[in-house]
């Protein structure tokens, strides 16, 4: 982990959230001061309704996992003189304390951002309700995220909050595992993929209408692409989290039976 605190494409990954963090809520501050009404701090579960903020999460968790598999001195010291499962326990280890800190980094920056005004309820508040009734509103103060009246009556705050950092951790999780399983085939495969499903996340915005939403992990980031009835003719909550966990545990297997192959610890070490 000190290794990940002297990356500078960590800095960066952050830098870029923080930047889109200050985009979308200060508006909607500006409307909060206006009608001296806080913001309710499930406010984070509408985020990612907004494409840009989708893809600065998406993009820092690729340079967060740009140095996939790691191979320093240590590591390769480690493949060596013990065994390519202490190896595969530390990459593993990485991939999965970062899964559950982005989640937790990037609720502490949105709190941040609206440290003042934010109102810690369990009711969304006057101010996303009346947004959501009244869209007029997103033009008024050139507010660019637009809360879901849909999400906002299916869940509490609370439980859309915890929803969506769950979500967060498990496509993290398989951003993660997919990039490394896909790179100790071929270097720099598990990269190509992930874009694709950047592709894929993206081009929901022209075809929404198609099955392909029911294989875009990263689009699930945000509740108002998981079913809330059966009208809607979305993947559910349920699909959703089977689809992750199952390709996560798949992805981990993979690696596990990569790591027993003995040219596996040759190509590792040689490159």
């Amino acid at each position: 982990m000190l290794d990940l605190l002297k990356n500078p494409l960590l800095y960066m990954g952050l830098l870029l959230i923080s930047l889109n963090l200050v985009s979308l809520l200060t508006p909607l501050k500006a409307a909060a001061t206006y009608f001296d009404l806080g913001i309710s701090m499930g406010v984070i579960v509408f985020l990612f309704n907004e494409k840009l903020m989708s893809l600065a999460v998406m993009t820092c968790l690729l340079l967060l996992y740009a140095n996939l598999p790691f191979k320093n001195d240590l590591q390769l010291s480690l493949i060596v003189r013990s065994s390519t499962s202490t190896w595969f326990v530390a990459q593993i280890g990485y991939v999965f304390l970062l899964s559950i800190g982005y989640p937790i980094i990037l609720l502490l920056l949105s709190g941040l951002v609206l440290w003042q005004q934010v109102e810690l309820t369990h009711e969304w508040g006057k101010l996303l309700g009346s947004i959501a009734y009244y869209p007029s509103l997103l033009e008024e103060f050139s507010i660019f995220l637009y809360p879901s009246n849909g999400v906002m009556t299916t869940y509490t705050p609370l439980e859309a909050i915890l929803f969506t950092l769950t979500l967060l951790m498990l496509v993290s999780l398989f951003a993660g595992v997919l990039i490394l399983t896909f790179n100790l085939i071929y270097s720099g495969l598990g990269f190509a993929i992930y874009a694709v499903l950047m592709f894929v996340e993206f081009s929901l915005m022209f075809f929404p209408g198609y099955a392909i939403k029911y294989f875009s992990p990263l689009s699930w980031l945000s509740l108002e692409r998981i079913s809330l009835s059966f009208m809607d003719n979305l993947p559910s909550m349920t699909y959703v989290v089977t689809f992750l966990v199952v390709s996560i545990i798949t992805c981990l297997l993979a690696i596990f039976f990569l790591l027993k192959s003995s040219r596996f610890r040759e190509r590792v070490i040689n490159e």
